[in-house]
């Protein structure tokens, strides 16, 4: 987000990293007052970029100039690649984190008065969402801007204002861009301290990570979270970018294993109350974890040097897990 701030004001670009730690640590204070406020908070900045990205798609239909049947062949021809195995696993790492997080609601359950209703709603609305307004941008950007600028560009929303209306209208786009960052910060900030908190409760991690404060608030576990966060800041970008690639790997592995384990309960607990039951079981997680499987040995196979540390950290996380136990 700090980023975007340069963009707009130039002269803070020496400020880059102490920018977002100061933005962080009023983030984490705000936070720290309860989760009514931090959830009123995020709904609002959810509905601005909603908003925001729908207007941004209905200007480039209708200020963009059509795109002539030359420019459209030649998009093909500058775009078109063999379809391999390798070809579709890149193009899914490259969209990943669009779709990530339509699990995280279920990260707030017990803060919901009903969640056997609305978690499953809320996922579900939120993907489809998330894939009508992803394919309308992409879209408009398609439509409006040139294929030899878009391959060249590096906040393709931006160019594609200055490239309708003009170079200063560009400044809007980036601020916008900054509101859907903070949103997006926004939300770790809300979840990331209850996965430590429902681990630490589960034994899995130290005791004491599971202490709420008056407000309701993970008072450990949210203290802790800013603290890695700022020491992932002051590392640099190169290294948060490494950690996104690895991240990527257990985020696809925790999700195999959640469908493996779907499959498990349901023959093992079969009479455990299942308010919403995944659709045409047991084919579709089947289905899921094949396709999660040739997701990971395609990760694998494209990017050795991040699933070599991320085999690490499962190798290192095993003796951790023992020791937090041998504490708890």
């Amino acid at each position: 987000m700090s980023e975007y701030i340069v963009l707009l004001i130039p002269k803070t670009e020496h400020n880059v990293q102490l920018m977002a730690i100061t933005m962080l640590v009023l983030l984490t204070g705000f936070h720290w007052l309860g989760t009514k406020s931090a959830g009123k908070s995020q709904e609002i900045l959810a509905v601005i970029k909603a908003v925001g990205l729908l207007i941004f798609v209905g200007v480039c239909f209708i200020f963009g100039d059509s795109p002539t049947s030359h420019q459209v062949t030649q998009t093909f021809e500058n775009t078109a690649a063999p379809l391999t195995f390798i070809s579709i696993i890149a193009a899914l790492q490259a969209i990943f984190y669009t779709y990530d997080g339509w699990h995280t609601a279920t990260y707030f359950t017990e803060e919901n008065t009903n969640p056997a209703k609305t978690l499953p709603k809320s996922m579900i609305t939120g993907v489809l969402l998330i894939i009508g307004i992803y394919i309308a941008v992409n879209s408009a950007i398609l439509y409006a801007l040139p294929s030899e600028m878009l391959t060249h560009s590096k906040l393709a929303a931006a160019d594609t204002i200055s490239y309708i209306f003009g170079p200063g209208y560009s400044k809007m786009v980036t601020l916008f861009l900054m509101v859907s960052i903070l949103g997006i910060v926004n939300a770790q900030i809300m979840f990331a301290p209850r996965v430590i908190f429902s681990m630490s409760r589960d034994g899995l991690f130290f005791k004491s990570g599971a202490k709420v404060n008056a407000a309701g608030t993970p008072s450990v576990a949210m203290p802790l979270t800013a603290i890695l966060s700022i020491l992932l800041i002051i590392s640099g970008k190169d290294t948060c970018g490494k950690l996104s690639d690895i991240a990527t790997f257990f985020f696809v592995l925790s999700y195999a294993a959640g469908f493996i384990a779907l499959i498990k309960l349901r023959y093992s607990e079969p009479d455990l109350e299942r308010p919403f039951k995944a659709p045409f079981f047991p084919y579709l997680p089947y289905i899921l974890i094949i396709l999660s499987l040739l997701f990971l040995c395609g990760a694998v196979y494209t990017d050795i040097n991040s699933s070599k540390f991320a085999l690490a950290f499962i190798v290192i996380s095993y003796p951790l897990f023992l020791f937090v136990k041998k504490m708890n």
